[in-house]
């Protein structure tokens, strides 16, 4: 999934934390909001 839609799925929910999940439907981790953010601060 692009960062582009899971940042819209954090808006649409009103959420700060998202669940990456793999192609087995296995937990991978869990994005915040702040992770994405300080991601492109690093791009800035």
């Amino acid at each position: 999934m692009p960062v582009s839609q899971a940042i819209e799925i954090l808006q649409e929910h009103g959420t700060r934390y998202i669940a990456v999940i793999g192609d087995d439907n296995a937990l991978i981790g869990i994005l915040r909001d702040v992770d994405i953010l300080k991601a492109f601060k690093g791009l800035i």
